[in-house]
């Protein structure tokens, strides 16, 4: 199955970490793609050119469709596919 979200979220910190875990727990049907932007594996050219900084600087998700979403709309579309 596709993921219908990648998600990119920042594994340094505790509040995106706590967010991504409950998330992960919820997300039953695997639709979430989750990518750590900390990690020294992160590479943007597999994720639609999205720079450490640019990523740092607002929360980003990639649609399965490639197209980028931003800020509060990377949640409320995290929760629909949650349920």
């Amino acid at each position: 199955m596709n993921n219908k979200l990648t998600f990119l979220f920042d594994g340094g910190c505790p509040l995106c970490l706590r967010e991504t875990k409950f998330l992960k727990k919820k997300d039953t049907l695997n639709q979430i793609r989750f990518i750590d932007i900390d990690s020294k594996e992160y590479d943007p050219i597999f994720f639609k050119n999205i720079s450490y900084p640019e990523a740092m600087s607002n929360l980003h998700g990639i649609l399965e469709n490639g197209e980028i979403i931003k800020g509060l709309d990377v949640l409320a579309y995290s929760y629909e596919l949650i349920g």
